[in-house]
């Protein structure tokens, strides 16, 4: 199998033995001040959340939820964490140290899976940092996240701080060659794919518009080449926005997480853009954390209005949403409708989950399917899973196994 050895070799990597208990010796200090290095200019509800800190018992999960909160809303790389004595007895400052930029290279796994009934999935890439700039390449082979199986390379160029920090750039680039199951071949009523090749140039630009908020915005030229004559080539270039919000706070030693973003890809003419297509999708979670017990909240919506190509529809039956389904089972096309959600409960690396949903398209059936199912992971994003259809339909249930999905 193509993934094995890399498998292997991220399942080492992410073994390990279950982590032991934390048993801090410095919560019996008390915060005397806490301080930024170097001082940055915060949201108004981070500050207070800050604030509140001092005069307390020093809380080292608290303290954790302050710097991933500080890292989201800066864009810091790392925040480090510095006690020093106190001025008085039995009291200690914190330094929070908002460390920027990121040197040599690293070799990162953002997906592999094997999924019974779809076969592996995975992707590996090689970043190299220098003086705040990202340059990476990648090889991805993916038949769960589309209609279609792509494989072929991506690179990427980007830097997270322009200006003051508040403003980044990115520029991402695709070549992939695509290949058709029979099934939804069949439904196309083709005897070869729509495409052959998919070619695509990104640049975006990012802006943290008050604390937790982010924009992005640019442009996307996709270039696709398919088997008729008449049109050898096809442009799907379209305007893209995204906007995400992401807040993280603590009360009565629960830690919360929220999430939501918006993501839209126009095709017009303006463009030269031969599909003319507006493409909008919503997503929300909701996460509550108390010690190493973990609830959460998903849900993910989407509409397509126009003539949009096939790797833009929705598709569910995957990893990520109604996990127990094949994607070909559900919509083999893909769809213009989506609507779905999922609750998740985790507690020492078991993990227990609902999934329910539907995608189709405009003026068909939408018929809601539910699945249910458990697995186990490592800290470190090793996970095995099964997963069961619910209300008797393709009752056989599908496994994963893989890291980082």
């Amino acid at each position: 199998m193509r993934f094995l050895a890399v498998l292997a070799m991220a399942a080492a990597i992410a073994g390990g033995t279950p982590d032991q208990p934390d048993v801090n010796v410095n919560s019996r200090y008390t915060i005397g001040r806490i301080t930024l290095d170097p001082e940055r200019k915060l949201s108004r509800m981070l500050r207070e959340d800050i604030h509140k800190l001092v005069g307390q018992k020093l809380n080292q999960n608290t303290l954790d939820t302050i710097r991933e909160r500080l890292k989201q809303e800066t864009g810091a790389r790392v925040v480090a964490q510095k006690l020093v004595r106190g001025d008085k007895p039995e009291t200690v400052n914190v330094v929070l140290e908002l460390r920027y930029g990121k040197r040599g290279i690293d070799t990162t796994i953002p997906k592999l899976v094997y999924i019974s009934r779809l076969g592996w999935s995975g992707e590996v890439d090689l970043e190299g940092h220098v003086a705040g700039n990202t340059i990476g390449i990648g090889y991805a082979d993916d038949g769960e996240s589309l209609a279609e199986r792509f494989e072929g390379v991506h690179g990427y160029y980007e830097r997270k701080e322009l200006w003051g920090r508040k403003v980044g750039f990115r520029f991402d680039f695709e070549d992939y060659d695509t290949r058709w199951n029979r099934v939804t071949l069949d439904a196309l009523d083709q005897t070869a794919g729509p495409y052959r090749t998919r070619l695509n140039f990104q640049p975006v630009v990012t802006a943290r518009l008050w604390g937790p908020l982010t924009w992005s915005g640019g442009l996307s030229f996709e270039r696709l080449e398919t088997p008729q004559t008449a049109a050898p080539v096809q442009g799907a270039h379209a305007v893209v926005q995204t906007l995400r919000l992401r807040q993280q706070w603590s009360e009565s030693g629960l830690k919360q997480t929220l999430e939501a973003g918006y993501n839209l890809r126009a095709a017009t003419r303006i463009v030269n853009s031969n599909f003319v297509y507006a493409r909008h999708q919503f997503d929300a979670s909701y996460k509550i954390q108390d010690g190493s017990q973990e609830l959460v909240v998903r849900g993910t919506g989407g509409v397509i209005s126009g003539n949009a190509p096939l790797f833009e529809r929705f598709v569910a039956g995957n990893t990520s949403l109604l996990r127990g389904y094949s994607l070909f089972d559900l919509a083999p096309m893909g769809a213009t409708r989506l609507a779905a959600g999922t609750v998740e409960y985790h507690n020492h690396g078991v993990e227990a989950f609902y999934d329910a949903g539907t995608v189709w398209d405009e003026g068909g059936p939408a018929r809601v399917r539910h699945s249910i199912g458990c697995g186990y992971a490592t800290r470190k994003g090793a996970m095995v899973a099964v997963a069961f259809p619910l209300r008797g339909d393709f009752s056989f249930p599908m496994f994963f196994v893989g890291v980082n999905f």
